[in-house]
């Protein structure tokens, strides 16, 4: 059974592992974030879904990935850790 926790609007699948779409926050800048239960990754695994995303869409472009910033921490209510990855293609 799958539990659905609804937290700002996001939907997080407790339990699983999700990478949400990378989107464009300023100009050849994006971030990208994801979540991981601890049977997937925890912390490590949601920095690596993370990561893993931000070079498709560096590559899709023909660019490299400069990563600018990681933040990354542990869930409140449920024990799934996040990662956001702030990231330019140049």
């Amino acid at each position: 059974m799958i539990k659905l926790l609804v937290l700002s609007g996001l939907g997080v699948l407790a339990g699983c592992a999700t990478t949400y779409d990378v989107v464009q926050v300023g100009p050849e800048t994006y971030q990208v974030s994801a979540v991981g239960a601890p049977h997937r990754g925890g912390l490590a695994g949601a920095q690596h879904r993370a990561l893993e995303a931000a070079n498709k869409k560096c590559e899709s472009l023909g660019k490299a990935i400069t990563v600018r910033n990681v933040d990354s921490g542990y869930g409140f209510f449920f024990p799934a850790s996040h990662a956001v990855v702030t990231f330019t293609c140049t």
